[in-house]
């Protein structure tokens, strides 16, 4: 399991201005996670959906999110919400533990519907439910200012 949850904060991602002004964007975790935006708003924008869109297939197949990989000179970095950090850690514990949704809107006795809603990276989740969802998995949520 990953020991540091800052390091699930800022994923770096290279936004390369091409000749025709158009920008392509290479995550820097994922080499063959590659997308394309017009302008550098945009790119900012594409990384951050094509981060989220990574870790959602990677979850999706049972893997473990991997902490961010250093930052290169230059590289924009996609800051995800505390809460989406502490997500990332739950998918983590939940695949470390073979839990699967269901179990664990079962184990938490939540409409399994909701917890697609719940684990989004994109949308805010109350932490009262992230720490159910902790406990659910014999984990302890620990909070610490270093």
């Amino acid at each position: 399991m990953v020991k540091n949850s800052l390091s699930l904060t800022n994923y770096p991602a290279l936004l390369r201005c091409n000749p025709d002004k158009t920008y392509t964007i290479f995550l820097r975790n994922w080499p063959g996670a590659i997308s394309e935006a017009q302008t550098m708003e945009e790119a900012q924008d594409v990384a951050k959906k094509l981060l989220v869109d990574v870790i959602d297939s990677l979850f999706d197949q049972g893997l473990n999110i991997p902490p961010a990989v250093p930052a290169e000179q230059g590289d924009f970095l996609i800051k995800l919400p505390l809460d989406a950090s502490i997500k990332i850690l739950l998918r983590n514990c939940m695949v470390e533990a073979k839990c699967s949704k269901a179990d664990l809107a079962r184990g938490l006795n939540v409409p399994p519907q909701r917890i697609k809603g719940f684990l989004s990276l994109l949308k805010s989740t109350n932490l009262e439910f992230l720490t159910r969802a902790f406990d659910f998995l014999g984990k302890t949520v620990k909070v610490e200012i270093i």
